[in-house]
């Protein structure tokens, strides 16, 4: 007989598995299932291996050849089977970990399979967020791309260090507005709720608010409101 251990033969199923030192990976502990009528020296092979704990300590699941203290391998994906699925006690809903394709992918859940929400870091080192609701229809809402610039709303490539993009319109409140930035009861006319600076300090640097009409990638300015340094304590506008 192949093997060390213990076989478990459920000849109603015509399955058997085998739990021990399998013959051909030496010094480690495997689980192993094989589809079979009757008992077979086969079960206790390393090529039907479930679970192996390695004389390192590293553990495999799917794999017998772990290169870290726990390595999960297998078919997953970020929705119906995830690499590690998790609940909270009696609470049916779901949290996921994945990896899909070399893209690492945490999910939260309903009662059901479907992603509601979710941050993904792409192996090429962009990361999305995205979420839809309990419908499970994912939409991105924000992304980082190679180069650290800053989509919102754009969901191809980030023009500028923070892009900011709305194509919805409404007749009523909010009127259309892309972003808004509101101040509270203590700020008065010494805060600022935007400061443009250069970390130049010479006298005629400074920064500029313009208007312009294109896409990012062909924008056409027509206007602006600038501000330059003249002095330590005065510039002009």
């Amino acid at each position: 007989v192949r093997g060390t251990g213990n076989f478990f033969h459920n000849q109603a199923n015509d399955v058997e598995w085998f739990a021990g030192n399998v013959y051909n990976l030496a010094d480690s502990f495997s689980v192993t299932r094989n589809a079979t009528a009757s008992h077979a020296d086969a079960t206790a092979d390393v090529t039907n291996s479930l679970f192996t704990i390695r004389n390192d300590g590293k553990v495999g699941i799917g794999t017998t050849s772990p290169d870290g203290l726990l390595t999960i391998k297998g078919n997953s994906d970020a929705v119906s089977t995830p690499s590690i699925r998790l609940l909270d006690g009696t609470d049916t809903r779901e949290v996921s970990i994945s990896n899909t394709s070399g893209d690492f992918a945490v999910s939260t859940h309903g009662t059901d399979d479907a992603a509601h929400g979710q941050i993904k870091m792409f192996e090429t080192g962009l990361v999305t967020i995205a979420n839809g609701g309990a419908s499970g229809s994912l939409t991105e809402r924000l992304r980082i791309d190679t180069s650290g610039n800053v989509g919102i709303g754009e969901s191809s490539s980030p023009f500028a260090k923070l892009h900011v993009k709305s194509t919805g319109w409404s007749s009523g409140s909010p009127y259309g507005t892309v972003q808004l930035i509101e101040g509270t009861a203590t700020n008065d006319h010494n805060w600022s709720q935007l400061v443009i600076t250069d970390t130049d300090d010479s006298n005629g640097n400074g920064g500029a608010i313009s208007f312009a009409t294109g896409a990012a990638s062909a924008l056409n300015p027509f206007a602006s409101i600038k501000g330059y340094r003249e002095g330590t304590n005065h510039g002009a506008l």
